[in-house]
């Protein structure tokens, strides 16, 4: 076999990538190929040398246009308007309607609102990923890189979907510091919007944007999951009584968000997306362009992802050990005192 041949075969998904990789043979490639390529990346020949070819890989490889930089912020605009007039209309007026305490009728507009936004961006990127795209970029690592070039063309689907991803998470920062309830991880969840942008406009620059659309896949599922549960047990406390079902359905359905987060925030991150943005594009394109500023971005990304489980790990601790309740461990009791103060000056 040739040389290249020889190479390829090293990786053990390099052909065909299934549903359930082993994540240890993932993780050695990754470790591998991933010293490899930061080793020869390091500025032996000096610093200005390095600088120099970084440069020129910018100005071959960045293709930027008025539709990335201008339509989202209409996006923004518009999904802010629509989120407003869809909790003026119909959001909080369901808790009115079934009479829910007051912190939790404060808090349903918003989760049912990110609810519906991130089912319909998750259903999107299902369509394109499985449907239109018969399972390639999930299943077939290396159709991320096989025909990439600087300012490869960006099918429709793809481009409009990014427009409005950029879109949402302008919208998110904007919501997350003037409409939404603080967080003890408010500065966590600022930077994960940032990076999230950040990765997002350099893979649609680079054209790496196959594997952004990966990316959005596996995050928008878990969105879905953790505020439809929040959602459910927002109904727990209603006109002035405790109802059984809904915390029995929260704890389901929190049962099924942990596991999704493994699956997908962690498992398949590191197995689908870390091991095609670390082993397999090497293989592909040696040498290739912002490896690793691009996965730095990702791995960033895994940080906050085991921040999060962390949480989560926390939480299932306390119900089991201490016999507590689901909720959102996130939630400062500052914030929730400062929401009970002013809803009572009301």
């Amino acid at each position: 076999p040739s040389r290249k041949k020889m190479a390829e075969s090293e990786l053990s998904y390099y052909e065909h990538s299934p549903l359930f990789p082993n994540p240890l043979s993932c993780l050695r490639e990754i470790a591998v190929e991933g010293y490899k390529e930061s080793y020869d990346r390091m500025p032996w020949n000096g610093a200005r040398v390095w600088l120099s070819e970084t440069f020129s890989w910018i100005y071959l490889s960045f293709q930027a246009d008025w539709g990335i930089l201008l339509l989202p912020v209409l996006v923004a605009a518009v999904i802010t308007a629509m989120r407003m007039t869809a909790e003026a209309c119909l959001l909080k007026r369901i808790p009115v309607w079934v009479k829910m305490d007051e912190v939790s009728a404060k808090k349903f507009p918003e989760s049912a609102w990110k609810t519906l936004c991130y089912t319909l961006f998750w259903l999107w990127e299902i369509h394109i990923i499985f449907v239109a795209g018969d399972g390639e970029y999930f299943f077939n690592l290396r159709s991320h890189w096989e025909d990439w070039h600087p300012g490869l063309g960006i099918d429709p689907d793809i481009y409009w979907l990014y427009i409005v991803q950029v879109g949402l998470y302008y919208h998110l920062l904007y919501a997350t510091i003037f409409l939404d309830t603080i967080r003890k991880d408010f500065m966590i969840m600022i930077l994960h919007h940032f990076v999230t942008l950040f990765l997002i406009f350099f893979s649609y620059t680079v054209r790496f944007h196959k594997v952004g659309l990966l990316v959005l896949f596996i995050h928008d599922i878990g969105d879905v999951s953790l505020e439809f549960t929040k959602g459910v047990l927002y109904f727990k406390i209603r006109n002035g009584k405790t109802h059984f079902w809904p915390e029995f359905f929260a704890n389901i359905l929190f049962v099924v968000f942990a596991l999704q987060h493994i699956l997908f925030r962690l498992y398949w991150l590191v197995t689908k997306v870390l091991y095609s943005t670390m082993a397999v594009c090497i293989k592909v394109h040696p040498g290739g362009p912002f490896y690793l500023f691009f996965n730095l971005l990702l791995i960033t990304l895994l940080c906050m992802q085991l921040y999060w489980f962390k949480l989560i790990v926390d939480l299932i601790v306390k119900i089991m050990v201490h016999g507590d309740h689901v909720k959102d461990t996130r939630e400062e009791k500052n914030s929730l005192d400062n929401e009970k103060t002013a809803l009572k000056k009301d």
